[in-house]
């Protein structure tokens, strides 16, 4: 049985020779926890994050950063840069769970904790920012016909739809 070849990217995708197919966008909200929601100092409006612990993923390779949710949110009298950095999603996710603070995290990443109540967003849905992630699956262009490739690209755009229903539900 011969293999096949494909890869996903979060890197700039244009410098490769292949062809690409878009699987989906993510967004990017502020979670935290709710005990960390019901406590002082309040937190209503984006500009309360001032008074609050900012959790930075460090995506490397994308605009996604309290940065650019600030600047979109209309914050500008918060610090964008102050606050713990982890590597990895899941470890910010981790500290929002615990109360250390309010994490900027990925909409897929957020879909369920938010449904089962562990995390919440403490602001609007209009909020969500589409800054932080697209992905793509990279294909070489002469084995786009093959059985297994096809196969796959056409399960993965199906996940992602059902993926991108279950989010319209979230709202």
């Amino acid at each position: 049985m011969g293999r096949s070849r494909c890869r996903h990217s979060l890197r700039s995708w244009w410098l490769f020779e292949r062809a690409t197919t878009s699987a989906f966008c993510d967004g990017a909200k502020p979670v935290c926890s709710p005990e960390l929601l019901s406590r002082e100092p309040s937190l209503t409006s984006p500009a309360d994050l001032a008074h609050h612990t900012l959790l930075h993923v460090d995506w490397k390779e994308t605009e996604g950063s309290w940065r650019t949710w600030l600047l979109a949110a209309g914050a500008k009298d918060v610090d964008p840069f102050s606050g713990p950095r982890f590597t990895k999603e899941e470890m910010a996710v981790r500290a929002a769970l615990n109360g250390e603070g309010i994490a900027l995290i990925g909409d897929r990443m957020a879909a369920d904790h938010i449904a089962s109540g562990r995390l919440v967003c403490p602001f609007s849905a209009d909020l969500s920012t589409q800054l932080v992630f697209a992905y793509f699956l990279l294909l070489p262009p002469d084995r786009l016909n093959e059985p297994k490739i096809a196969n796959f690209r056409e399960w993965l755009i199906s996940e992602t739809k059902e993926g991108e229903a279950y989010e319209s539900t979230m709202v």
